[in-house]
């Protein structure tokens, strides 16, 4: 096994914070073996892997925890599955409104941070049960050192928002209980059920509707559209309309540029024509789109002269407005 491949393990690249912070944490046992730590430290040196890299890369490294330091191993990295670790999908639970909206958060986008898993919801009306499922085949060891790790994490997050009312959490995983049971209930808080046919953690509707004292709908939005474009990159989804679009929104009734806003995007202009044009579009039409919804809702909140709002809006005159007006409609109708 290597640390840029893994039997099964499909091409899904996941943080390199993660790996980056276990290697930090366990480099006097990883650097015993010098060649491979070099390679890897190599590895994590090149552009390509500055932000992530391949999932089989995590597995190479849980293996050799494993084998180093034994299946314990996870409850002494806590600081890695630690909720500030998450980034915005720490930022997106904390500032949710409910207990069950961030229970949504940690489902629709869990798998940003922990692509190794999908997570699936069932709703009862006594509980919620959250289901951790492999994405590929693994190793059973490394299966279960993961496994570990994501119900630390998630059993770590739902006692942020809780504020630690997490005792009534049934936790259930597929493995035999291990020498370290004992350990692990009393990090978890709770008893774990051993041997059940998944990893589940079954949450009750009760907590739910309690409100996380953080709520923050402002900041709530900003880490979702982040969390938006990481689940993009992970499904293959280009979201570089949604994102000309965002700066357009926040640039109000200035008119910017094509070049004004590839810089924004970190985009030479070229790039940005042929993202959009494959997308079937163009910045002159996101920009009248943009203008023109601006034009009503000067229109329908100020009296303003048709001089006024073309000026307002950035056109040299109400007959570029009108021309703009007229375009955007083509365009919209398909002509």
């Amino acid at each position: 096994m290597t640390h840029d491949t893994a039997p099964g393990a499909p091409q899904i690249r996941m943080p390199a914070s993660y790996v980056r912070a276990i290697i930090r944490r366990y480099e006097s046992v990883l650097s015993q073996d010098a060649d491979w730590f070099a390679a890897v430290q190599d590895a994590l040196a090149r552009p390509a892997n500055s932000g992530s890299v391949a999932l089989g890369f995590l597995f190479d490294v849980v293996d050799r925890l494993n084998r180093r330091i034994g299946p314990a191993w996870p409850i002494d990295a806590a600081p890695v599955w630690r909720t500030a670790m998450h980034g915005s999908l720490d930022v997106a639970t904390r500032s949710s409104a409910t207990i069950g909206d961030a229970i949504d958060i940690l489902v629709r986008y869990g798998r940003v941070r922990a692509p190794f898993f999908t997570i699936r919801q069932i709703m009862r009306p006594q509980s919620r049960t959250l289901i951790f499922m492999p994405v590929c085949d693994m190793e059973k060891p490394v299966f279960q050192a993961l496994g570990e790790a994501v119900v630390l994490s998630g059993m770590g997050m739902l006692d942020q928002v809780s504020e630690g009312q997490i005792d009534g959490i049934g936790i259930l995983v597929p493995w035999q209980a291990p020498d370290h049971a004992g350990i692990l209930n009393d990090r978890l808080g709770g008893v774990i059920s051993f041997g059940a046919p998944q990893i589940e953690l079954r949450i009750p509707a009760s907590l739910c509707p309690m409100p996380i004292p953080f709520f923050d709908p402002d900041l709530l939005a900003a880490a979702r559209h982040e969390l938006d474009h990481a689940l993009g990159a992970l499904s293959g989804v280009d979201l570089i309309v949604e994102d000309v679009k965002r700066l357009l929104a926040a640039s109000g009734t200035a008119r910017t540029s094509e070049e004004a806003i590839a810089r924004q995007l970190g985009l030479s202009r070229r790039t940005l024509v042929r993202r959009l044009g494959a997308h079937g579009t163009t910045f002159r039409r996101l920009l009248d789109g943009h203008l023109i919804q601006k034009a009503a809702q000067l229109s329908a909140t100020r009296a303003l002269t048709r001089d006024a709002l073309a000026d307002q809006l950035g056109y040299a005159d109400p007959t570029s407005l009108s021309r703009a007006m007229r375009r955007w409609r083509k365009d919209e109708a398909g002509g």
